[in-house]
């Protein structure tokens, strides 16, 4: 008995995950298999429309895991949700910054000058996502090293978001082709908001966001596949 009470010891103490960690990632796994089958059967015509509850969920988990706060990372926080959300705007208003007109559909919540609120959330997720994993993978590397290689992973994330977009209404493209601009303009997006971080609060640590970083592309990945 000793010696088993010693090894549970050893496997809390080493483990990669703490058991709060295993739950909130569990419970985000839930939800996005959830809305992996909800959508997909479908279990309702308007199932998609609970994109904007998911995605307010999903930030809430990891603002709720968030361990240690600062008004730098509050503020870091809420500048990512303005870029972001404002240079949706900008790219529906004039079609610049991503490339050709595009607008979005209903999926995505309720809008304000034509580009939904959840728009920006979707932008703190991810972008908040890429700068704990880079400050993981590359420690004490410089922020310029971080900002890029993050910015890379948004892009590539968006490889596989905008062949999803159009089928599940979050957004369409003007003749229904994606300009390579579009993914330019998502990683200067990108290198600006993990800019942000790298600024304001540069030692962001936090494996949830990171997690849900990595559902992102399951989620994304699965439905490119379906």
């Amino acid at each position: 008995m000793k010696l088993l009470i010693f090894n549970y010891k050893l496997f809390i103490k080493y483990r990669m995950f703490s058991r709060k960690e295993i739950y909130y990632t569990l419970f985000l796994l839930i939800i996005y298999a959830v809305g992996i089958v909800g959508i997909s059967l479908p279990l309702h015509s308007d199932f998609v429309r609970l994109t904007p509850l998911n995605l307010c969920v999903s930030l809430l988990v990891v603002l709720l895991y968030q361990e240690k706060w600062s008004k730098n990372l509050v503020f870091a926080l809420l500048l990512s949700y303005f870029i972001g959300w404002s240079a949706e705007a900008i790219g529906i208003k004039y079609g610049q910054l991503f490339g050709d007109f595009y607008h979005y559909g209903d999926a995505m919540g309720w809008q304000v000058l034509q580009t939904p609120l959840t728009a920006g959330l979707l932008w703190v997720i991810v972008s908040s996502g890429s700068t704990a994993l880079c400050n993981f993978i590359f420690k004490e590397k410089s922020w310029f090293l971080k900002s890029v290689f993050g910015a890379l992973v948004l892009v590539i994330l968006d490889i596989l978001i905008e062949p999803v977009a159009a089928k599940l209404d979050f957004w369409q493209w003007q003749n229904h082709i994606v300009p390579f601009q579009n993914y330019v303009g998502w990683f200067i997006v990108g290198f600006v908001q993990l800019l942000v971080y790298q600024l304001f609060i540069p030692n962001l640590k936090n494996k949830i966001a990171v997690v849900l970083l990595f559902i992102q592309f399951i989620f994304f990945g699965i439905f490119c596949i379906l």
